[in-house]
Order: structure tokens, then C-alpha cells, then sequence
């Protein structure tokens, strides 16, 4: 079993024990997401010393006006790295909107772009945003990953294009 969607960095509990728990009910594989620069660098350090974890990093779309925003080139970097394969979380959140939304469909497409030139899938986060997300994912033509999932009104656009779906505890 694989769990897609951990934050083993921004836990109380160290990874490895986190990882070993997880070990004992059957998790055999975890995508750890790096939110941030920061939370970046501590997921690859995460992912390289647990052979089980691979990293998923981005710049949420809560960070959208904070400097890492501006830092692509350093994100393009920690994504050259072995244990890293995705992008994300990125996306739209325009329910809580912690950053303008035009700062956050500017991050998006500047990751989304990014997915694409190093060939990697995208993990993203919407919420409030179904229209706006459907359209900026509409020219990606790599793997998509709606984490996360509640939103109805994206769900044909999701299948049509064959995107995953993940339902998270908040649906079930």
C-alpha cells in the first residue's frame, strides 16, 4: 500500500519513527510533499535516508507571496535530486485565499511549466478554484494528481482527462 500525500516533515513525531508505524499496518511506500523551500530541503533529507519515501515538492499555493514564490530556480534544483518525483503541491486555493489569486495562478503555471520540462507528474491542491484550476491544467500534458479530492464540478474534466483522484477521509 502507498500512502500519496504524507507531510513526514512538518510532523512531532520523527520520520523514521512515522515511517516504521507505518511499515507495521502495510504502508509500503510513502510520497512525502514539501511545501516550501525549507520543507523542501527536509523532505529530500527525509526521502534519502528512508528507502521507502520519495518526495513530492512544490510551493503550496498558500506561499504564493512569500519569497519562495520568486525561487523557482532553487525548486528546479532540489527536483534534479534522485529521491524527488513530482511536483507539488501546487495549485489554486481560493477558499482560504492566503495569497492573491493572481499570485497563485502565476505560481501554478510557473510549476506546472516546470512539471513539464523535467518531465514529472504534478500532486495538486484546489480548493474553491474547480474552473480556474481545470483551466490552467488544460495544456499540462503530464501526469495529474488531485489530492485531496472534494470537488464535484471537476470530476468529468478529471476523467476526461484522465487525471488521478485522491479521496481523502473528509469525502469517506
Amino acid at each position: 500500500m502507498t500512502d500519496t500525500h504524507a507531510h513526514l516533515d512538518a510532523c512531532t513525531e520523527p520520520a523514521d519513527v512515522l515511517v516504521s508505524r507505518a511499515r507495521e499496518v502495510g504502508v509500503d511506500r510513502i510520497v512525502s510533499i514539501g511545501s516550501g523551500l525549507d520543507s523542501c530541503r527536509e523532505t529530500l533529507a527525509i526521502a534519502a535516508r528512508e528507502r521507502t519515501v520519495r518526495a513530492a515538492l512544490g510551493i503550496h499555493p498558500h506561499q504564493a507571496a512569500d519569497p519562495d514564490a520568486g525561487r523557482l530556480d532553487e525548486l528546479r534544483g532540489l527536483l534534479k535530486e534522485e529521491p524527488a518525483v513530482a511536483v507539488g503541491e501546487t495549485g489554486l486555493d481560493f477558499y482560504r485565499d492566503y495569497a492573491p489569486r493572481d499570485l497563485q495562478r502565476r505560481l501554478f503555471q510557473a510549476q506546472l511549466e516546470l512539471a513539464a520540462e523535467l518531465g514529472k507528474p504534478v500532486v495538486v491542491h484546489t480548493r474553491a478554484a474547480e474552473e480556474a484550476t481545470a483551466e490552467a491544467l488544460e495544456g499540462f500534458g503530464g501526469t495529474v494528481v488531485l489530492h485531496c479530492f472534494s470537488s464535484p464540478e471537476l470530476l468529468a474534466v478529471a476523467l476526461e482527462r484522465d487525471y488521478y483522484v485522491c479521496v481523502a477521509g473528509n469525502v469517506t
